[in-house]
């Protein structure tokens, strides 16, 4: 009980939210977690409660899966974004997102370098800056 109870209280303090909403959110989460909790395990049983519950009180989807994911940084994750580009030069390719840097994969095609990029739900409306490379234009048929 005491790693969901340490997991539930980690997912509620996220949220922006009065103590007293807190304070039932983390009651009405746990009782739902220990029904689901056989089935889960107590991790995803946590989530999963946590999430109904500030669903329930008229959370958006959004913003529920924001407030998990700094905990559980997976939970924000989309996929990944393929992009082919041309280096410049002898530096090492950058990719900055709002400014800060990114890590990716860079994979070799020729002259050219294939880059994966993981992009999370938390991008929306984020600038991506390349450094030490450009966008290849697309192939036309």
């Amino acid at each position: 009980m005491a790693p969901l109870r340490r997991e539930i209280d980690s997912l509620v303090e996220r949220f922006n939210a009065s103590a007293e909403v807190k304070r039932t959110a983390k009651q009405s989460a746990e009782m739902f977690a220990i029904k689901v909790m056989e089935d889960l395990g107590p991790t995803k049983a946590a989530i999963a409660s946590v999430a109904q519950f500030f669903i329930a009180q008229g959370r958006n989807f959004a913003e529920v899966n924001n407030r998990i994911s700094l905990v559980h940084p997976s939970m924000d994750r989309l996929g990944d974004l393929l992009v082919e580009v041309y280096p410049e030069g002898a530096s090492e390719i950058r990719l900055l997102v709002d400014g800060r840097s990114r890590p990716f994969k860079s994979y070799s095609n020729g002259i050219y370098r294939k880059l994966r990029i993981v992009l999370f739900a938390s991008d929306c409306d984020s600038l991506f800056e390349l450094r030490n490379a450009r966008l290849t234009r697309p192939n036309r048929a």
